[in-house]
């Protein structure tokens, strides 16, 4: 898809439904070149700091974290419905375990101009640069419901997320989608 350049107060779009329902991918490349990315649904936009930000939650054990963790930026894409099978691939495939992961996904990579990796495929597209990073805690957790259904069931809490909140550099869309 060809996709251009929009301000993000130009947007006129569900968060809730995009991120939540739809899905996103969080990508990134390590200095080598080398790029990894991960379906996520936790994760929303807003403002701190009287900058736009983006906040996303990832898992240790993710080998995107690792990624993420070795830029200064990472790409946050939003495929349409016909994409429903890479984001399942790239949701349930491990980069650890699939060096060649978003190859196998079938999705085109493209760049953002700093060279963020994204999804050309993509309606719209987030690019962020890291501002903050902290792992959750359970003694942080106010009610125990969170702990119980998401982190719990495997019988540890060694999986607590990291939040990662990063300003909107960019933002992308398709030329079908402009408002």
């Amino acid at each position: 898809m060809l996709l251009k350049e929009v301000s993000l107060y130009d947007l006129n779009d569900n968060v809730f439904n995009r991120i939540g329902k739809q899905w996103m991918l969080i990508a990134a490349a390590k200095p080598d070149g080398s790029i990894n990315a991960m379906t996520a649904a936790w994760g929303g936009l807003g403002f701190i700091w009287q900058k736009p930000v983006a906040y996303v939650f990832i898992r240790p054990q993710r080998c995107t974290k690792t990624y993420v963790e070795a830029s200064p930026t990472f790409s946050l894409s939003f495929l349409d419905s016909r994409y429903r099978d890479a984001l399942n691939f790239m949701g349930n495939v491990s980069g650890f375990d699939d060096p060649n992961k978003v190859t196998n996904s079938g999705l085109k990579v493209a760049a953002a101009r700093d060279k963020t990796p994204y999804f050309s495929e993509s309606e719209m597209v987030i690019i962020c640069k890291r501002l903050y990073q902290q792992d959750l805690k359970a003694s942080g957790f106010q009610e125990n419901w969170p702990l119980k259904d998401h982190y719990n069931k495997a019988g540890n809490q060694n999986d607590l997320h990291t939040l990662y909140i990063a300003e909107i550099n960019q933002v992308l869309i398709s030329s079908c989608d402009i408002v």
